[in-house]
């Protein structure tokens, strides 16, 4: 490698100030994450940045949110100041409390968006009885709007209640339905009785064949006590070829009722169905204190709810290019800051090449490494990729935490120009000599010429054209030239890489060359 390179002593006490390990006196440092701010990310899978270590980027795994798809119908994430329904089938349009409905908009919400107290994504709604709650209008398409019939659904949602009072309602709907020339009164009501949650249906399931043949009640009710101030999921689902509903909590089944004739499994079947009178509001929280995240409403019977924080899946960030400017430049190490709580872990991977294809990857295979650990010396190319996979614990509830990374890599970098470079005219010829550069590498040196000066477009030669491969010499006589025109030279050393660096232009000579020197 090349010698008299210079040390950044400035670099080194900051490296040292920061905390980050000391380079070895010819290692350069690329520094991914911190003030970097990850700006070199490639792809992010499965994962997320968040406000990590001194106020820096922090990558960690995205947590088991559900993102809407065909079967969603409602998914409010409560991740923002104004609550939304990310399918797009309702809109949040009345904020009710317990004595009048009032006009929504920002700045009136009944809620208080809380990032300390949550399930998944960056909030939940902290909502207070005597505040009453929110209200979601169905649109057109949505299950709840007038006069849908139902097949499968499934209701869900987390709460995290701080009272469980008897009478606390957690969701509501009321409408009005009607038949040949009456009317009649629906509802769903999930409320709390004796610290469980009690699901009533009242006029919501009708039989297709039968005009105005509708269930009066259905009632569902938990087993388990809940417990104040600690998160529970609640599932409602609906099977509609058996007429089956199920109440889970936690992932268990609590209870099972049927709407069918019979009133258990076979008989006519009942499918809800809802009023058509107006577009009654679906009211989250009308009457309850406490939290609530992830309602989600689907068209379809959940079988498998989320109930952990995590995916049982990793999460993969691939870096872009790092370009380290010279080929054969030696990759020493790599370092990490990064957390692995419990038996969570992180990957990590390096590609390293002279050429690269595509402008956004590298081809070949990953290597993986451990941070820190010496790489073999082999080890060489302009251009590196980074990878690393990050997996949860086993019980998905801990991610492992990536704070920044350090490649520290040596530079091959271009030999030194020669020096005392001079001309000696002879008839048609110049003869240049100079001191060979002392470096390992060398292996040879270029001798440009033209007849301008700083301008190295010469032909004359019978040598070649500018410039010429004299190989490893410390002289060389350029013939073939024409007497009396002035003649301008430079030298440029190269080293053996694969292709070769080259140096700086030596000092300019001129000569002139003269059939006086036969």
């Amino acid at each position: 490698m090349k010698k008299n390179r210079r040390i950044w002593v400035v670099s080194l006490i900051l490296f040292v100030l920061s905390g980050v390990p000391v380079p070895y006196a010819f290692d350069r440092v690329v520094t991914l994450g911190r003030s970097d701010k990850w700006k070199s990310i490639n792809r992010l899978e499965n994962l997320k940045l968040i406000d990590g270590r001194q106020g820096f980027k922090d990558i960690i795994l995205k947590d088991a949110e559900y993102t809407v798809s065909e079967d969603t119908d409602l998914l409010v994430h409560f991740n923002s100041e104004e609550p939304y329904d990310s399918s797009g089938h309702y809109r949040l349009s009345m904020l009710l409390s317990n004595s009048s409905k009032v006009s929504g908009g920002k700045g009136s919400s009944v809620t208080i968006l809380s990032n300390r107290y949550k399930v998944y994504g960056s909030g939940s709604a902290a909502f207070f009885s005597e505040r009453g709650g929110l209200g979601f209008i169905p649109e057109r398409g949505s299950l709840f709007f007038p006069r849908t019939v139902w097949n499968d659904f499934t209701l869900e949602f987390w709460i995290y209640p701080a009272q469980l009072s008897d009478g606390e309602e957690i969701l509501e709907w009321h409408d009005t339905l009607k038949t040949g020339s009456r009317f009649i009164t629906q509802s769903l009501l999930c409320s709390v009785s004796d610290r469980r949650l009690r699901w009533n249906f009242r006029n919501f399931f009708h039989l297709p064949e039968g005009e105005g043949k509708f269930l009066g009640s259905v009632t569902l009710k938990g087993l388990t006590g809940l417990i104040p101030r600690e998160w529970s999921h609640h599932l409602i689902r609906f099977d509609s070829k058996r007429g089956m509903l199920e109440y889970l909590v936690n992932g268990r089944i609590e209870d099972i009722q049927y709407a069918t004739s019979t009133g258990e499994e076979g008989g006519d079947i009942y499918l809800p169905v809802t009023g058509e009178a107006s577009s009654s509001p679906v009211v989250l929280g009308g009457n309850y204190t406490g939290f609530m995240d992830e309602v989600r409403f689907s068209r379809k019977k959940v079988e498998r709810p989320r109930l952990k924080r995590y995916l049982n899946q990793s999460g993969k960030w691939i870096s872009g290019i790092i370009d380290f400017k010279y080929s054969g430049t030696r990759l020493k190490r790599i370092t990490a800051v990064y957390d692995q709580p419990e038996d969570s872990a992180i990957y990590f991977y390096y590609r390293l090449s002279d050429r690269a294809y595509m402008s956004n990857d590298l081809s070949g295979k990953w290597k993986r490494f451990v941070p820190g650990q010496r790489l073999p010396v082999s080890e060489r190319g302009r251009y590196l990729q980074l990878r690393a996979e990050l997996f949860p614990n086993g019980k998905r509830s801990l991610s492992p935490v990536l704070s920044e990374i350090h490649v520290f890599y040596e530079p091959d970098l271009p030999p030194a120009p020669p020096s005392s470079v001079y001309a000696e005219p002879g008839d048609r010829s110049i003869t240049l000599y100079w001191e060979p550069v002392n470096e390992e590498d060398v292996a040879g040196y270029l001798v440009y010429y033209g007849d301008e000066p700083g301008n190295y477009l010469g032909v004359d030669s019978d040598k070649g054209k500018s410039p010429i491969d004299v190989g490893k010499v410390d002289h060389f006589t350029i013939t073939g030239l024409v007497n009396g025109r002035l003649y301008s030279f430079a030298v440029v050393t190269y080293d053996s890489s694969k292709p070769p660096h080259r140096s700086a232009f030596s000092n300019e000579v001129t000569a002139r060359p003269s059939e006086i020197y036969k």
